[in-house]
């Protein structure tokens, strides 16, 4: 009796009753198998029915990709379904990035996942000029770093200062980035220096603004506030010394907009209607109170989060572009939402806006400069923080006389605001 062994592959093919292709190795480990019917798991039908018409799952835009999840395609038949978009729907904003603010390096915008941009922060003063000091000084790079660095739990090799009073954060990941805006909250308050004090300068020291200023009535009737926060707005010095409905409103008011002359970032001229309403301003505790409470600011952080540029055509046919992270940082309110910028044909950015500012106020005064009744909620958006306090900018629906609008936006808001 012949005893047949089929431990290899290269066994005699002429053994006595035995087939040549059952004497392999891959007859023994593999086709016997799936030949054997009484194997259960061979013939319990497939879920879904093979039959069943199922949409392909989604897939990369090359060849192999479709070619793979067609093979991995659970039935025989198949929907494939390709939404063709409009050019118009593709659009995509262009960025404004507000004048002094330093864009960090690429190495630093490499090294990180996550962003954040932190405003608002207390500038360092010369106490001669009341200027702003630039970030020349290495010392002070070094000084707002080591503060962010404080608030958010991190270094000071993670922050890169952007202006005397911003800079960028960056963390391992977005995650990190969400946690520590979260966490901060609660630490976010600050003060500037702000305080009331007579005006007294010589010509010399004077721009051909502030002689004019000045020309209009006697110095003694100018009343000089120093410390101011950077970024604040006539209508908020107004309703902080003066608010609205008090005595001291009623003794000092009303203001007009040529009462206001802004001579820096953190210096105001006010002029008042008499030499003894300024001597009454410098006695008043009440006003002194009112300075110190305009100079409590919070601190605001915002996402930031890097671009997304054009890296060529992908697919098939090559009609896909594909995009790749570019080396620029991008804050929240540097473009518009993407819905809005998509059911309107242009769009306009407005910045210096006081943080009363509504919706409803911007929809009133762009109202006649539009062709049509403007949508209140849906042609404008009020950039806002992680707290929800509105930052000073917005975007709104570019209008049909547009620069008759720039024109007289001035006269609306100030002494309100001084819009760019």
């Amino acid at each position: 009796m012949n005893t047949v062994v089929r431990d290899s592959r290269f066994n005699r093919q002429d053994a006595d009753g035995v087939e040549p292709h059952e004497n392999t190795f891959e007859y023994d480990w593999y086709f016997r198998d799936i030949t054997d019917l009484d194997n259960p798991l061979l013939v319990k039908p497939a879920k879904p029915v093979s039959n069943a018409m199922l949409p392909l799952r989604p897939h990369g835009p090359r060849i192999e990709d479709f070619l793979e999840a067609t093979h991995d395609h659970p039935s025989k038949f198949m929907t494939i379904e390709k939404k063709f978009v409009h050019a118009d729907s593709k659009r995509e904003p262009r960025p404004i990035f507000p004048k002094g603010r330093r864009p960090p390096d690429e190495k630093f915008v490499n090294s990180y996942k996550g962003f954040l941009y932190v405003t608002g922060l207390v500038p360092h003063i010369d106490e001669t000029t009341g200027a702003i000091k630039d970030l020349e000084d290495n010392m002070h790079k070094q000084s707002i770093a080591d503060k962010v660095a404080k608030l958010f739990g991190v270094t000071s090799m993670d922050v890169r200062p952007a202006s005397p009073t911003s800079a960028f954060v960056g963390f391992a990941t977005k995650l990190d980035a969400k946690h520590a805006m979260m966490n901060c909250e609660s630490s976010l308050s600050v003060k500037h220096p702000t305080k009331i004090e007579k005006y007294e300068t010589t010509e010399d020291e004077m721009s051909d603004e502030e002689k004019a200023f000045v020309s209009k009535s006697s110095p003694d009737s100018i009343l000089k506030v120093t410390g101011l926060p950077p970024g604040s707005t006539s209508v908020e010095l107004y309703q902080a010394l003066f608010p609205p409905g008090t005595k001291l409103d009623a003794m000092f008011g009303p203001f007009e907009a040529d009462d206001y002359l802004r001579i820096s970032d953190t210096t105001a001229l006010l002029h008042l209607s008499s030499p003894d309403l300024v001597a009454k301003a410098l006695k008043a505790s009440g006003i002194a109170t009112n300075a110190t409470l305009l100079g409590q600011r919070s601190i605001q952080v915002l996402r930031a989060k890097r671009e997304r540029i054009f890296d060529g055509w992908t697919g098939v046919r090559r009609e896909y572009g594909q995009s790749k992270l570019g080396n620029r940082l991008f804050v929240t309110g540097d473009v518009p939402p993407q819905d809005l910028f998509l059911s309107h044909n242009d769009m306009m950015h407005i910045s210096g806006l006081p943080p009363s500012v509504t919706l409803n106020d911007l929809a009133t005064f762009f109202q006649p400069f539009s062709e049509d009744r403007r949508d209140v909620y849906g042609s404008a958006h009020i950039v806002r923080c992680s707290r929800g306090i509105p930052t000073g900018s917005a975007c709104e629906y570019r209008l049909l006389y547009l620069f008759y609008a720039f024109y007289n936006i001035e006269t609306h808001f100030v002494p309100h605001s001084h819009p760019n």
